[in-house]
């Protein structure tokens, strides 16, 4: 009996030293997994230690804020969270926190039938009185698109 409370006390001092190289570069999930146990066992046995889980945040320089204000309205939170090596989480957080819109517009919209360009040769090409449906064999697009672009009721 007493060698099994020695073997206990010895695994269990292992695992708290393991929580404590892990604790804080990782979520509890990630750790639990590595541990081969769940994460309520984490969470427990770090409070019994007084192991902080919180993971270490990387304050936002003004380049990677200018870089997320450039680029919202064009790349996806995952594109971005690969360049600047953040969580897809911190991304949308951060968005949230500074009122940075991350709708896509223009020609990189998931519905987007012409490019930006298209667009402003179509409306050109009407302030320079080409008719509609020269327009539209000109840009193989179908009139009512063109229609559309020209009187600003599609981007």
């Amino acid at each position: 009996m007493y060698a099994k409370d020695i073997y206990g006390s010895a695994k269990r001092q292992q695992r708290v030293e393991q929580l404590k190289q892990l604790a804080g570069k990782s979520g509890v999930g990630e750790i639990a997994a590595h541990m081969g146990c769940s994460e309520q066992a984490v969470k427990c046995l770090a409070q019994r230690n007084g192991i902080s889980l919180a993971i270490d945040v990387t304050p936002w320089s003004r380049e990677h804020e200018e870089y997320v204000r450039r680029n919202a309205q064009s790349m996806t939170m995952a594109q971005m969270s690969k360049v600047l090596g953040r969580s897809v989480v911190s991304i949308k957080a951060f968005c949230q926190r500074k009122n940075i819109s991350m709708m896509k517009r223009g020609q990189y919209h998931h519905a987007a039938i012409a490019t930006d360009e298209d667009v402003e040769l179509c409306r050109q090409l009407h302030e320079a009185k080409m008719p509609l449906k020269m327009i539209a064999r000109k840009m193989e697009f179908s009139i009512h698109l063109v229609r559309n672009i020209v009187y600003y009721q599609r981007a």
